[in-house]
């Protein structure tokens, strides 16, 4: 029989981090929900004073762990308004999934959550969004979805990767407006990769896990596409498992909420006995692996206490495809799978341990009880750290590197009367096997960041540049391993704030120039005219530039958020400050060239006079188009004084005989509609008067020049007048109106 054991078996991060956290809690503590998806590590959880509860009410006191999947916010503001005190191991991708539903669901968006509606992660996930988020487990949850509607969509961490890709091409096929972020974690893409993968060539899958594990479910599905595959929960589960000879070549894998050591029991009794598949209780009525779960601190018979995380120096005993085999402190041994002997990226080759051999590995599970000796330890968490160092240092000293904030650094600082406080300092991270510590002038693009603000900061991620510490000296920045690195998000912030303002100036002097037609959306209005957003820059159209109309107000234009054509008018730059005039009415008729088109010459208008001046009446045709009735058209009587004709607000009727459009002059006449009789006698009269002007303009030019008085002679203040033969004396003044040189227009 042929063993193998895929590489991503076993614990996943995230949930190693929440089992390891309830175990350091001191007296137990309570989580919120099911800390693992796996129920034989559950009942030893709860030997250890560790439950499980679904509700705040069931909360006595002390402690309570949040775990790996997450929880709404609704539950974090219950948490805070209650005072109780929480551990948060929400998963980091979890975490990060929060936010960006969050973000953009604050921002108008709908949520889409492809994932198993009652999984608690995509429960905990709907809560950041008000649970309005629309979950869509398989291919016709999509009908649900409105094409009109802008979505943004996220998928829970374990979801089948495959499945996945079918259901967002289905979405985006399905939704105009949608944007997505692939959420699902990389363990498990790999996992079911890896599975995929492996399930093709071995005769036989196990799957080791829990039935109630969302991610073991999928690991098994894959597999069993491909090759006979058992679920396997516990060691009694191997009793059903079934081959035809000893050539079989057996397949491992295992979910993120299966430990290590139901791992290599399996793989230990299926390699010890291909035919034993009985229960392997021990007189306690506990399984082996059960007993191996437990958490002790165990005392050799020196008294050297051991407990996981201590790194030892271990000497080999032997080695194999499925690991070594060591031995330490004389009478302990332990184990080193093979999964855990090298860094990544290096192959393990048993033969490269010898017998007596001297390796260094650090404790990653103990036994418990008195028949339980075997400790698992692992080299690779060494060997990767060290390794770490080098990659990591490379990375850090590029222009930027991204960090999620673990926790506030605090400082001591003693007051004037000599007590001591804690203030916050700053920001604590983690890069790779280094820390990472941000100061708080350093967090944000100006000033200190207070203790509101770096608290705001934690579980979130930073963009950083290392930095000089004040410790540093002269030279170059070097980072070396154990070494505090020193960073700076600030002056990221402020490159980045510059180089957005040099974008902005350079695409505002690309495209902004004066005469350029450009479209643009109105967002609001004022009395003094509507602001429009262009080319992403708010502009304004002041209300004299939207019509030709005075009195119309600017909603009585433009409507709110549509789009129109303006043209640039002016372009005001003062340091910082841009400014943009934009005309609307330039691009539009004017209220002449639309009044020519509706009236053309000869056309008959009524309206109110709106003025009347000495030389003539202003009547209105419509709303901010005037007409002149110029004195000499108003009747075919002489007319000396429009007034006497015409009054304001009197209707009239006139007849368009002049059309200025380009200066927006209309010229009308009243007299041409007179009834035709009323016309020949105005006619006979306008003769009769032309006969004696010419008349009396012949008198003026005969008459005999005045005799020339003496200068003592008294001036007659009686008129002069001159006359010809019998004619009639006529005086200046009437021959200057007979000829109608007195200054007045009829």
């Amino acid at each position: 029989m042929q063993i193998i054991v895929a590489k991503n078996a076993g614990f996943c991060k995230g949930v190693q981090n929440a089992i390891n956290s309830a175990y350091s809690i001191e007296g137990g503590c309570y989580t919120f929900g099911n800390l693992i998806h796996n129920e034989i590590v559950l009942k030893q959880l709860e030997e250890n004073n560790i439950h499980a509860i679904n509700s705040l009410d069931e909360f006595k006191g002390g402690t309570l762990l949040i775990r790996t999947h997450g929880v709404g916010k609704d539950v974090y503001d219950e948490l805070e308004k209650r005072g109780i005190h929480y551990i948060d191991a929400t998963c980091p991708f979890v975490k990060r999934i929060h936010d960006l539903v969050k973000e953009n669901y604050d921002n108008g968006k709908k949520i889409i959550i492809i994932g198993d509606k009652n999984h608690p992660e995509v429960v905990g996930t709907n809560g950041w969004c008000n649970y309005e988020g629309i979950i869509i487990s398989n291919e016709k949850d999509v009908e649900l979805l409105d094409p009109n509607l802008d979505y943004f969509c996220v998928a829970q961490t374990t979801f089948d990767s495959y499945l996945y890709k079918i259901i967002i091409n289905l979405v985006k096929n399905k939704v105009n407006l949608v944007a997505n972020a692939n959420t699902i974690c990389y363990t498990t893409t790999g996992r079911q990769e890896e599975a995929e993968k492996l399930s093709k060539k071995c005769d036989l899958m196990l799957v080791i896990g829990s039935k109630t594990s969302s991610n073991t479910t999928k690991l098994f599905n894959i597999c069993s596409n491909n090759c006979s595959t058992y679920l396997i929960e516990n060691l009694a589960d191997l009793k059903s498992v079934e081959y035809k000879n000893n050539n079989v070549v057996v397949g491992i894998v295992a979910g993120a909420s299966t430990p290590q050591e139901l791992i290599m029991e399996v793989k230990r009794h299926m390699s010890e006995s291909q035919e034993n598949k009985k229960n392997t209780a021990v007189e306690s009525g506990k399984t082996e692996f059960e007993l191996a779960m437990a958490k002790l601190d165990v005392k050799s018979s020196k008294g050297m206490q051991i407990k996981s995380g201590d790194r030892l120096n271990l000497t080999v005993i032997s080695a194999d495809a499925n690991g070594i085999k060591v031995n330490f402190n004389g009478k302990k041994d332990g184990f080193i799978a093979a999964a855990d002997a090298e860094a990544e990226g290096v192959e393990y080759n048993p033969a490269n341990y010898k017998e007596g051999d001297s390796i260094r590995a650090q404790v990653i599970d103990m036994p418990k009880g008195a028949d339980a000796t075997l400790f698992y330890f692992s080299k690779k968490i060494i060997d990767q750290k060290n390794k770490d160092w080098d990659e990591y240092a490379k990375k850090i000293s590029e222009p930027e590197f991204k960090v999620t904030v673990s926790e506030v650094a605090t400082k001591t600082f003693k007051n004037e009367d000599g007590t001591e406080v804690k203030r916050a300092s700053g920001l604590k991270a983690k890069f790779g096997p280094y820390d990472v510590f941000i100061p708080s002038s350093q967090v944000k693009g100006s000033g200190f960041a207070n203790e509101n603000e770096l608290a705001e900061k934690v579980g979130k991620e930073l963009t950083v540049r290392a930095i000089k510490s004040n410790k540093d000296g002269e030279g170059d920045l070097v980072v070396k391993p154990h070494q505090t690195v020193f960073a700076s998000a600030k002056v990221i912030l402020e490159e980045k704030k510059a180089a957005k303002k040099a974008a902005e100036e350079k695409a505002f002097n690309e495209f902004f120039e004066v005469g350029k037609v450009v479209n643009g959306k109105v967002t609001k209005f004022e009395t003094f005219g509507a602001f429009v957003k262009v080319n992403g820059f708010e502009c304004l159209a002041h209300v004299k530039n939207l019509s030709y109309n005075r009195n119309a107000k600017p909603e009585d234009v433009l409507e709110l958020n549509k789009t129109y054509s303006f043209v640039i008018l002016d372009i005001t730059v003062d340091g910082d400050k841009r400014r943009v005039s934009l005309g609307y009415k330039q691009l539009q008729k004017s209220l002449y060239e639309e009044a020519f088109e509706k009236y053309p010459l000869g056309s008959t208008v009524t309206g109110p006079v709106k003025s009347v001046t000495n030389y003539g009446a202003y009547v209105q045709i419509e709303d901010g188009v005037d007409g002149l009735v110029p004195v000499g058209e108003i009747s075919r009587q002489y007319v000396k004084d429009p007034a006497d004709f015409l009054k304001v607000d009197q209707e009239v009727t006139a007849q368009i005989i002049k059309f200025d459009v380009a200066k927006g002059k209309i010229t009308l006449s009243i007299k041409a509609l007179l009834p035709e009789e009323e016309v020949v006698a105005e006619e006979a009269a306008e003769e009769h008067s032309a006969r004696r002007n010419s008349r009396n303009l012949k008198k003026f030019e005969t008459a005999d020049a005045p005799k020339k008085k003496s200068k003592k002679a008294e001036v007659s203040e009686e008129p002069q007048t001159y006359s010809t033969g019998d004619s009639e004396g006529v005086s200046l003044g009437s021959l200057l109106k007979d000829l109608g040189l007195d200054g007045n227009d009829d």
